[in-house]
């Protein structure tokens, strides 16, 4: 019975990290003239705006540094050093910059990918191919170890109507369930082990008339609640207002 109340602790613990994280986020999310500007300025450096990784560019831009600078003040670390090595990010510039150790992706390759709604027809046309590896191996945008045990998935949502939003929205809490679902695996010298406790969905709303907020705010309750009281998944869903 002590090992169920200690966890009941510690969930409510990392509820309280997450909305104060939450909170940060929304305080210093760009708005929407900002975020125009921004992409700009992006698309005036980088040639061929229908391949740039706006989710990616974003996420670096307005989250990550956000995230760290989080980390470090409510894991209660000793110093920047030490939140860099308990953050983990797929961010290049992230890493070369200290502020995380290295990829939070998974050491093992799994039987099932996180696209969501493939039929079994899918999956046996994968598993009886002849492809050299069917198999996938799962890179979540980033994750922290320390104080608690969650893994992240970024997205930013630039447009779309109400019925897009809301396969965006199950796409990105499925993706979350995907990850929890991976067994454990213990760390080695050269990777991080997988064992998360919680998964967190970070979407940010960029749509005209915020399409992704009006999906997550309509859902039925039960499906709202349960994300968090059942499966452990924390959703976030920001809207970049004027």
């Amino acid at each position: 019975m002590a090992v169920d109340c200690d966890h009941d602790v510690t969930k409510k613990s990392a509820n309280v990290f997450l909305k104060g994280m939450k909170a940060e986020l929304v305080r210093t999310k760009p708005n929407k003239d900002a975020f125009t500007q921004w992409m700009k300025a992006v698309t005036a450096t980088q040639p061929g705006a229908k391949s740039i990784p706006w989710g990616r560019l974003f996420l670096d831009r307005y989250v990550l540094p956000v995230m760290h600078s989080r980390l470090t003040e409510l894991a209660h670390t000793s110093s920047e050093k030490d939140a860099g090595e308990s953050f983990l990010a797929e961010s290049i510039p992230m890493r070369d910059a200290g502020m995380a150790s290295g990829s939070p992706a998974s050491l093992n390759n799994h039987l099932f990918t996180k696209q969501f709604g493939l039929s079994p027809d899918d999956v046996v046309r994968l598993w009886w191919s002849d492809l050299a590896s069917v198999t996938t191996q799962s890179f979540p945008d980033w994750a922290m170890r320390f104080p608690y045990k969650i893994v992240f998935e970024g997205k930013l949502f630039r447009a779309g109507s109400l019925d897009v939003a809301k396969r965006e929205l199950v796409d990105g809490i499925y993706e979350c369930a995907y990850y929890r679902g991976h067994p454990t695996v213990l760390a080695t010298r050269d990777c991080p082990g997988w064992d998360y406790d919680y998964a967190c969905l970070v979407a940010y709303d960029a749509s005209e008339n915020c399409t992704l907020q009006q999906a997550w705010g309509s859902i039925h309750p039960s499906i709202m609640a349960g994300c968090w009281d059942s499966e452990n998944i924390f959703v976030m869903v920001i809207p970049i207002s004027a």
